[in-house]
């Protein structure tokens, strides 16, 4: 099983699929990146493969998401507009909608006993992705592919006895479970 939290345009979740991963869940809170998706997964007639248009938090309900209308890449639950190194800011993204959100935790029973893979890439919102999925985490014990610029954020998951490998020098990491958390 993999899931695609912050899918974009599903490269992730493509890559998958040709694998044959059999089950697939992407979660993509843009609209435009959304509706994409699921024209790409109609029109392939991919099976196993599923949208879920929410954004991935702390909690289940509602929040402000920042719309990226340039590229549809740097969405996010977190405003970065005053972060003057932000596209955020260079391109004046502040227009924010209502969003729905879900939480990890409430897979937990339903990727229990499974294989499971995933990739994060929330721009700047990993911590909420966290705070949501303790339980997840400690149960499920998946393995991660992290983008996360501030590596701190993922002090968390070292504490649930996961590994840390930088992939690269551009803030993505690989965590494996290592140990089961006591």
């Amino acid at each position: 099983m993999f899931l695609d939290i912050g899918a974009n345009v599903g490269l992730y979740s493509w890559h998958a699929n040709s694998l044959a991963v059999p089950v697939i869940l992407m979660f993509e809170p843009d609209g435009v990146n959304a509706r994409l998706l699921a024209r790409t997964v109609q029109a392939n007639r991919f099976e196993g493969v599923f949208l879920i248009p929410c954004a991935v938090s702390a909690s289940v309900g509602v929040a402000e998401f920042v719309v990226d209308h340039a590229s549809g890449a740097t969405g996010s639950l977190v405003d970065h507009s005053d972060n003057e190194a932000s596209l955020h800011s260079a391109y004046g993204m502040k227009a924010a909608v209502a969003c729905p959100t879900l939480c990890l935790d409430a897979y937990t029973d339903y990727c229990l006993g499974k294989t499971v893979a995933l990739k994060i890439d929330v721009e700047g919102a990993e911590e909420l992705v966290f705070q949501g999925g303790r339980s997840f985490f400690r149960e499920v014990r998946p393995w991660m592919i992290v983008e996360c610029f501030e590596p701190r954020q993922l002090d968390c998951l070292a504490e649930l006895g996961y590994g840390l490998e930088p992939l690269d020098k551009n803030g993505n990491f690989v965590l494996t479970p290592l140990s089961t958390p006591d």
